[in-house]
């Protein structure tokens, strides 16, 4: 465990917030990063709560796996997930913690080999989380697109009822049972 003193954290901290925020337009950083109701504001609040679990699991070497740890990333990751974000941008908030150590550890050169170590980890992890959570939002839609194509042919009198019932049941096929075939 990297011992830091509470200001230096809190420097660290704030510092990654504001990196984290600015990925955001103008009005929606300021907006996210001022107000402070967790219901007004579920991003803002997000990146605060998840933001410093995040950094107290890198200063205690932590790893990424940690239930603590997979929480808050996937909190923050599964936001970005569903916003405007190329893969790249959707994790950077993790590498803008090196920034944020750099910054705030300038004695010795910047931020502890070590420290951006468990960066990398983290960084590797939040790529995993993304994917899952891109993964399974196009299951979703996936899903949605098979379920209105069979009641839109159902409608047309193109499949038996029973044929919609199956495909609103099937979970990994091709949405085919082989009964109720187009009349």
């Amino acid at each position: 465990m990297l011992q830091l003193p509470q200001e230096k954290q809190v420097a660290i901290l704030d510092r990654w917030r504001e990196l984290i925020l600015s990925s955001y337009p103008a009005e929606a950083a300021a907006f996210f990063g001022r107000q402070k109701d967790r219901f007004a504001n579920p991003v803002g609040e997000a990146v605060r709560r998840h933001s410093a679990v995040l950094l107290d699991g890198i200063l205690a070497d932590t790893p990424p796996h940690d239930p603590a740890i997979a929480e808050a990333l996937d909190g923050l990751v599964r936001i970005r997930a569903v916003q405007d974000f190329t893969p790249a941008q959707a994790v950077a908030f993790v590498f803008q913690l090196k920034q944020a150590l750099r910054e705030a550890l300038p004695e010795g050169g910047g931020a502890p080999v070590e420290l951006e170590l468990r960066v990398d980890r983290l960084a590797l992890a939040a790529f995993d989380h993304y994917a899952r959570c891109r993964e399974q939002i196009f299951d979703v839609k996936i899903r949605e697109i098979r379920n209105r194509t069979a009641k839109l042919f159902a409608r047309a009198g193109l499949l038996f009822e029973e044929s919609v019932m199956n495909f609103d049941n099937d979970q990994g096929g091709n949405g085919s049972s082989g009964k109720g075939a187009v009349r």
